[in-house]
């Protein structure tokens, strides 16, 4: 498992981008730390399009959270989401949005489209990774906010949208998921 569609030139839509941002704001909150670190994490897996080797990685790489659990065999599956979905059920509530999130911020977003320019002109990612890594920093720190803003989560979601569907105009995404279709494999466009 792992968010890898910077392979086909888009970022990962339908919440995940949005949700490492979450994520990465709320490890920092149980730490009181700066967002910074956990940023450039969700950020490195999403542009290296890194994948867990187990199940049990996920949990490290922020995919998973403590009361998520895994089930090994394989004719176990349903039965095991059967149970763990009428346990929960008594007591379930549909989770509100968040809101009055503390952007990470423009500065962070700047300090990884550097790197990225760095990246770039030292030959390790092309100008079209260089550009969907930018749109990717823009969403995962919040827009183009000072740091501590508050944002809300539907806010993050709409910064995911429009950066995927600007992505899904692009003419080398197009390239990409067409190569990707025909070859199994990704283009370095």
């Amino acid at each position: 498992m792992g968010l890898v569609e910077i392979g086909v030139g888009l970022l990962p839509a339908g919440g995940g981008t949005k949700e490492m941002c979450l994520r990465a704001v709320e490890q920092a909150a149980q730490v009181d730390i700066d967002v910074t670190p956990f940023i450039f994490k969700y950020f490195q897996q999403i542009g290296m399009a890194k994948v867990a080797m187990g199940a049990a990685e996920l949990y490290d790489m922020g995919y998973m959270r403590q009361a998520d659990s895994i089930t090994m065999n394989p004719e176990r599956l349903i039965a095991d989401a059967k149970a763990k979905v009428l346990g929960m059920a008594p007591t379930f509530r549909p989770k509100r949005a968040a809101e009055n999130i503390p952007a990470p911020g423009r500065s962070i977003a700047a300090s990884i489209k550097s790197q990225l320019w760095n990246m770039q002109a030292g030959g390790f990612v092309t100008e079209y990774e260089m550009e969907v890594g930018g749109l990717i920093a823009d969403v995962i720190c919040g827009g183009d906010v000072p740091a501590g803003t508050p944002i809300s989560e539907d806010y993050l979601l709409q910064l995911e949208r429009e950066a995927f569907l600007k992505l899904c105009g692009n003419k080398k995404t197009a390239q990409r998921i067409q190569h990707m279709l025909k070859t199994g494999k990704p283009l370095r466009n």
